[in-house]
């Protein structure tokens, strides 16, 4: 059956049959999915990384951390499209995004944000916007997972319940 998945996977994605597995071994041993998804994420995993010049290892990381930050299986094509389409629209590109998501979703977990597609937009613009003043695409995602970890520091809260909006003395 994997066999066979690899083997379709990689016809579907014009992919290596080695790059394929790879792809698969990596979801795999991520712990995020079971055997069957990853056999059905397997096809757009490879197309994705073919159309977007990335590896399909690097797919199945951000894949990985997208469903351990709550993101559906079902989201994941969506996801994919939306990260792909914003690479060709701006400079921060899916390689970056492959290299940076990962940190980022984790970090916009922590930082309470609901794993919804909104949300998921928000971040890709943060990195087009943070590439557009960043020297490098490695800075520009460093940015963005510093961004979201200060949204939960300690000085940040206590600066908020200083914050005075229409009376209203402080805010969660």
């Amino acid at each position: 059956d994997i066999n066979r998945a690899v083997m379709g996977a990689a016809y579907e994605g014009a992919a290596r049959r080695e790059d394929t597995l790879a792809a698969f071994s990596t979801l795999i041993s991520s712990g995020a999915v079971d055997g069957q998804s990853a056999q059905r994420l397997l096809p757009t995993i490879m197309k994705t990384a073919t159309a977007a010049n990335a590896s399909g290892e690097e797919v199945s990381t951000f894949i990985a951390k997208a469903l351990q930050a709550g993101f559906k299986e079902a989201d994941i094509p969506e996801l994919l499209d939306r990260a792909v389409q914003s690479g060709a629209d701006g400079g921060f590109e899916f390689k970056d995004m492959a290299r940076w998501l990962p940190q980022q979703l984790a970090a916009m977990k922590n930082a309470g944000m609901a794993p919804t597609l909104e949300n998921f937009s928000s971040l890709l613009n943060a990195n087009q916007l943070s590439f557009m003043s960043a020297g490098s695409t490695d800075e520009a995602g460093n940015n963005v997972v510093n961004l979201l970890t200060k949204l939960t520091s300690p000085d940040i809260a206590n600066h908020a319940k200083r914050i005075n909006i229409n009376g209203q003395k402080g805010f969660d």
